[in-house]
C-alpha cells in the first residue's frame, strides 16, 4: 500500500485528523514549517515535501491551504494521487472577503488575527456548524498555532498562480462551504451536504471512508 500524506489547513496542525482514526502504518501527518523570506507557494511546498519525507509515488493529500499545497507536491514530485478535502485549485475559489483578508495579513496585528480565528468556531457554533466538543477541539488547535504563521502563510495563496492535478485526483467537499468554492471542475469531486469547511471535524465518517478508499 502507498504511503499517504495529509497536510493541515491554515490555523490548524495534524491533530485536525485525529477524529478520523486513520491507520498509523499506512498515514502521515505534517504539521506546517516557517516560510523563508519571499519564497513561493510551489517553492515552499517542496520544502514541505522534503520536511515530511515524501517520495515518488506515494499519495498525498490536504485540507483548504494543505490541499494546495498537495497539489504543488503532486506535480513536482510525482505523487500517485492527490487527495482535497475543502480545497481548490486556484485562489479564485476562495469567497471574496477571506481573499481580501489575505491580502491583508501581513498588516494586520498578529493578536487581532489570532483572536479572531479563536473565536470564528464560537460564531460557527451559533450558526449551527459545530457542537460544543467541536468547537472546543478547533479552538485549542488554532491556540497553538505558530505566531509567524498567521501572517506569512496567507501571502502565499495571494501570489499563488493555481495548480491543476498532475496525477489523478479525487476531492471532497461541503457543497456551501462557507470559505471555498467546491471545485466543480474536478471529475472526482464528492460533495457533502452543508456548509462546513473543517469536515474531518463536522463530518468525521465520511470523510474517513474517502480517505480509506482511495488510499487502497
Amino acid at each position: 500500500m502507498p504511503v499517504v500524506h495529509l497536510l493541515p489547513g491554515f490555523t490548524l496542525d495534524r491533530a485536525c485528523y485525529s477524529k478520523l482514526n486513520l491507520p498509523e502504518e499506512q498515514f502521515r501527518f505534517t504539521d506546517f514549517i516557517p516560510v523563508e523570506g519571499n519564497e513561493t507557494l510551489p517553492e515552499y511546498a517542496l520544502r514541505m515535501a522534503e520536511a515530511m519525507k515524501f517520495k515518488s509515488g506515494d499519495i498525498v493529500g490536504g485540507h483548504s491551504l494543505g490541499g494546495m499545497l498537495a497539489l504543488e507536491i503532486a506535480r513536482q514530485r510525482h505523487a500517485s494521487k492527490v487527495l482535497l478535502l475543502s480545497s481548490c485549485t486556484h485562489r479564485r475559489f476562495v469567497h471574496q472577503p477571506f481573499r481580501t483578508s489575505m491580502r491583508l495579513a501581513r498588516l494586520t496585528p498578529v493578536g487581532a488575527m489570532r483572536s479572531f480565528f479563536i473565536h470564528l468556531p464560537v460564531f460557527l457554533r451559533g450558526k449551527g456548524l459545530y457542537d460544543l466538543d467541536s468547537e472546543q477541539f478547533i479552538r485549542e488547535i488554532v491556540e497553538r498555532f505558530p505566531t509567524e504563521l498567521f501572517q506569512t502563510l496567507p501571502g502565499l495563496v495571494v501570489r499563488w498562480k493555481g495548480c491543476e492535478p498532475a496525477a489523478p485526483c479525487a476531492a471532497m467537499h461541503a457543497e456551501n462551504d462557507w470559505l471555498i468554492r467546491p471545485p466543480s471542475h474536478l471529475p472526482g469531486l464528492k460533495l457533502l451536504p452543508g456548509s462546513h469547511h473543517i469536515i474531518m471535524v463536522s463530518q468525521p465518517e465520511a470523510v474517513r471512508n474517502f480517505l480509506m478508499e482511495q488510499a487502497n
